[in-house]
């Protein structure tokens, strides 16, 4: 009886110490041999990265800007073709900034509600132009605005870590690279109805000078 005793006190040492000799698993992480999964962006649920972060911010102040800047250009300009483009820019970027809206609002991420500094400064300046000064301004703004555009939403397309941002990427993008297409012909248009030095010049008088 003691022996037996002695056995069942030696068992329960050595059942003790095997435990408190395992590793504990306090941090919430899934112990081994567990079939989680990781997050592979590294980015905690719910929770943008800072490039798509950056993205969003920096889209939406873009197209707040392409609104703001059309508007005007459909009472400034000239050219028709110039304001039909831009009553298309004021149609296409409202949509677009409409969905990107719902999409912060879904993340919960708060993005500007008007231009940033340099594109309100730039409306301004265009705000006091009219005719032909206007419309020539306005397209090379447009160009390197569309530029600018296409290179920012490829870029989230191809890198960006939030799903929904890369599929409204991927599918803004056409929209905007045919705008660059559009505003492209515009300048091409613009500058080959510019007078050339040779046009401009005094009409020569055929005679000889006189002696």
């Amino acid at each position: 009886m003691k022996s037996f005793a002695i056995a069942t006190l030696t068992l329960a040492l050595v059942t003790a110490a095997a435990h408190a000799q395992m590793p504990q698993n306090t941090g919430g992480s899934a112990p081994p041999g567990s079939t989680a999964m990781a997050n592979p962006s590294g980015v905690p649920d719910g929770k943008l990265s800072q490039a798509d972060h950056s993205f969003i911010t920096k889209a939406a102040g873009a197209g707040l800007a392409e609104v703001s800047e059309a508007k005007i250009a459909v009472k400034n300009a000239s050219s028709p073709d110039v304001r039909q483009f831009a009553q298309q820019m004021i149609a296409d970027h409202s949509n677009v900034n409409r969905q990107l809206k719902r999409i912060a609002i879904a993340e919960g991420i708060k993005i500007p509600s008007r231009p940033g500094p340099a594109d309100r400064a730039a409306a301004g300046r265009l705000s006091r132009l009219s005719g032909a000064d206007f419309d020539i301004a306005y397209v090379a703004d447009q160009v390197n605005a569309h530029q600018d555009a296409v290179e920012l939403f490829s870029q989230e397309r191809q890198m960006g870590s939030d799903a929904r941002l890369k599929a409204f990427a991927t599918q803004t993008l056409p929209t905007l690279q045919n705008h660059l297409a559009m505003v492209n012909q515009l300048a091409g248009n613009a500058a080959n109805q510019r007078p050339s030095a040779s046009s401009m010049a005094p009409p020569a008088t055929g005679g000889q000078p006189q002696q």
